[in-house]
């Protein structure tokens, strides 16, 4: 990729839900970037998840979402959101 070339980050939250995918399914070794203490990257078999927080994002260029990556990230981000609400 050029260094000029925009990275979109769609929030896995304004996805449709998981309509019952495990959440399980999507646990993966996540790896803390250098120099940001929040940020984490998830890789998948269909591409990279980015969690700020609690808040997942699928980075992409032409708003083009890989189906499969789609729904790994909002099992993610509902599986953040229920251990973020067992927590409270």
């Amino acid at each position: 990729m050029n260094p000029w070339t925009c990275v979109r980050l769609v929030p896995a939250a304004s996805l449709a839900p998981s309509d019952g995918v495990e959440a399980s399914a999507v646990r993966s070794q996540s790896v803390p970037l250098e120099g940001a203490r929040s940020l984490r990257l998830v890789e998948r078999p269909a591409g990279d998840l980015l969690v700020v927080g609690r808040d997942v994002f699928l980075p992409t260029v032409y708003y083009k979402l890989d189906a499969e990556l789609a729904r790994d990230g909002v099992a993610l981000q509902e599986l953040l959101e229920s251990s973020a609400e067992d927590r409270a």
